[in-house]
């Protein structure tokens, strides 16, 4: 009798009929192929959806940050991910950091296996949904359509098709997973038990260490509960202590992240919300995604707050938390009794909850990525609602499963266009400027990327526009400034001296500018202490590298710039020890290895270069220059024949070699 009482408590809710109960779980006994074929259908429509993002590349927000100019990754090293460099852009997850680095020792930075492997994660989280949810309801058709509306969803793109969120399927993997093995856990009685206990809390641990918005686990744990009608009493909230006590820690530490990063803030610089406003704001934030999760369109990669007016939000703010009040009235009358419909929308709320922006954390007030785990709930009480219209009017089913198909193939459509957008930088801020033309940061970042393509023509006013759109925002000064910069040199190479001068002082303006409007602006102080390094302003350039230096202690570009400074002043050690601290941020730094190679070669130390060169040449084997400067060591070194080898390969190169040398070498 025990144990018949024990499965009860596993059901739903006993005003359904137990008849009727056995025949949703019988449903899978009538054809045993359905095992196996319904979670590989889902997978494979998943997959299908985020295929285009496999034709993707790198964008330049947040991925030059983690991977793409990121040292940390281009050596394996716990110690570095753990310990040394364990806060990562405002975040701690060096699980997902540990990904990178693995990726990153196998294909460098091509762009393909990164890709894939966040959608092959994304389609395992999905496949682990189909699973906990078959084992949580008994029912085939629950878990197909919640898996399949999970897998395909559009606001997932984000979450999948930007390798910087890496961390958002990761932790939802081990998230879904350690739900899961919660069910195992729940129906072992015999003396294993603590084998699944001690699963699920290596599982939430991981999921911690791939991103700290896992901390809900505990509640989580406690709806499941709730769904299986176990007795709430003091053994089953003593379970969860240690959960509870994990997140904690790992609630503490990411706060402390997102500060180092200054990423919690209480509002913009030019103003601030009051925190009864933001409960407005997140009644939005909510009701944004609660509308989204049945029509994703409009999606952005990028919401800004709403200005205020004068004192206050925009009217339209005001409406929208007597909205989420009634609509909670609403579910509360007639969705309180109905555990399918509370466990999910609980879900939802539970795992969304933190993410509302009640503690501000950067300057989106929505993001798609944010609703990654919590639209997994809201697509559990959509595939109870449509089992139930398909059981109780079994008249309709075809049509039902019409609409239910045409639905899905729409949203997978929505799906395979929002990853073209992901396709690159370009695409990426370009939609973001159709949906928010007055947002400063998109049009710096569309113009940065111009930048980084010596289009510079082309950035200097999308630069521009973003200043005019907020004159206090700093970035887009220092970037305008290296392009003056650039400009006065192209002048000064063409002995142009009065434009040169010219563009120099527009620079020296608008670094000066982004410094005056943020002290701590790290990239300010480089890009003026390299254009004082040109202007011959050596105590200047001095000052100026060691002030972004001591605000930035990790950047291997600057150390790279503060060695070819001592190296153009003649001090041959400070500018190698600044090289060797430039390699060593950055492993694969062709620059660092191969300024510090040429003041080698400048202090006579011609064997100590070769291995500079070397590694120049694994970088870079297109490169000419590598070689004639091993040429010349080698040559030094009386090795007559390595030294011609290596001057003919520079030739090849299109490195020019004086033929005078060549005829010497031979």
């Amino acid at each position: 009798m025990a144990k018949n009482k024990k499965q009860k408590y596993q059901q739903q809710p006993a005003s359904k009929p137990e008849v009727k109960k056995s025949a949703k779980a019988n449903n899978s006994a009538a054809n045993p192929l359905l095992k196996y074929l319904l979670p590989l259908g889902v997978v494979v429509v998943t997959f299908i959806a985020f295929y285009p993002a496999l034709k993707n590349l790198f964008v330049n927000w947040d991925d030059p940050g983690y991977i793409t100019q990121n040292g940390i990754i281009q050596h394996i090293s716990l110690k570095s991910f753990f310990s040394d460099n364990k806060y990562q852009m405002g975040n701690f997850h060096p699980l997902t950091m540990l990904s990178y680095a693995i990726e990153y020792s196998f294909v460098k930075l091509s762009p393909k296996l990164y890709h894939f492997d966040s959608i092959a994660i994304h389609c395992l989280t999905t496949l682990l949904a189909f699973w906990f949810t078959k084992k949580l309801t008994k029912n085939n058709t629950i878990a197909a359509i919640t898996a399949v509306l999970f897998g395909i969803h559009t606001m997932h793109v984000e979450s999948v098709a930007w390798v910087s969120e890496r961390k958002d399927v990761m932790f939802g993997f081990f998230f879904m997973a350690a739900m899961v093995a919660s069910l195992f856990y729940r129906e072992k009685t015999d003396g294993k038990q603590w084998i699944y206990y001690a699963l699920i809390i290596v599982l939430f641990v991981c999921s911690l260490l791939s991103k700290a918005v896992a901390v809900p686990l505990p509640v989580v744990l406690l709806l499941i509960d709730y769904y299986q009608r176990r007795k709430l009493n003091a053994a089953l909230f003593l379970e969860k202590i240690p959960f509870f006590i994990l997140s904690l820690i790992f609630g503490y530490i990411a706060i402390v992240a997102q500060k180092s990063f200054a990423a919690i803030e209480l509002g913009d610089k030019d103003f601030t919300y009051t925190f009864i406003e933001r409960i407005f704001l997140a009644s939005f934030a909510l009701f944004t995604y609660l509308w989204k999760a049945v029509l994703p369109i409009n999606l952005s990669c990028f919401y800004p707050y709403p200005l205020k007016e004068g004192s206050s939000l925009p009217l339209e703010y005001y409406f929208y938390l007597p909205l989420i009040l009634g609509l909670g009235f609403l579910v509360w009358q007639f969705g309180r009794k109905n555990r399918d419909v509370i466990f999910g929308l609980g879900f939802f709320l539970v795992t969304i909850a933190l993410l509302l922006q009640l503690l501000p954390v950067g300057s989106a007030i929505v993001a798609d990525r944010y609703a990654y785990l919590g639209y997994f709930g809201l697509c559990f009480s959509a595939g109870w609602f449509v089992n139930n219209l398909l059981e109780s009017q079994p008249q309709m089913r075809m049509v039902y499963l019409g609409v239910l198909i045409a639905y899905c193939g729409f949203i997978t459509y929505l799906t395979m266009e929002r990853c073209k957008v992901w396709k690159d930088t370009i695409a990426l801020w370009t939609d973001c400027i159709e949906k928010y033309p007055k947002l400063p940061h998109a049009w710096n970042n569309l113009g940065f990327e111009y930048y980084e393509k010596d289009s510079f023509d082309k950035a200097l006013p999308l630069f521009n526009k973003a200043i005019e759109m907020n004159p206090n925002f700093n970035k887009p000064y220092v970037n305008r400034a290296e392009i003056y910069r650039k400009f006065g040199q192209q002048f000064q190479s063409q002995n142009n001296i009065p434009k040169a001068i010219e563009q120099f002082n527009l620079a020296e303006k608008s670094f000066n500018k982004a410094l005056e409007i943020d002290p701590e602006t790290y990239e300010g102080y480089l890009g003026r202490a390299i254009l004082y390094s040109i202007l011959q302003k050596i105590p200047e350039a001095g000052k100026d590298f060691r002030r972004a230096l001591s605000i930035k202690p990790i950047f291997p570009e600057a150390h790279c710039s503060f060695g070819n400074y001592y190296d153009m002043t003649g001090n041959y050690d400070s500018a190698l020890y600044q090289y060797g601290l430039a390699i060593e941020q950055k492993p694969e730094f062709f620059d660092a290895y191969s300024n510090k190679a040429k003041a080698q070669f400048r202090k006579k130390q011609f064997k100590e270069a070769i291995p500079d060169l070397d590694n120049c040449i694994r970088i870079k084997p297109e490169a000419g220059e590598p070689y004639y400067y091993r040429s010349l060591c080698h040559y030094q070194l009386g090795d007559k024949q390595a030294a011609l080898n290596d001057a003919q390969l520079a030739q090849a190169n299109g490195f020019g070699v004086d033929p005078k040398y060549l005829e010497q070498l031979r």
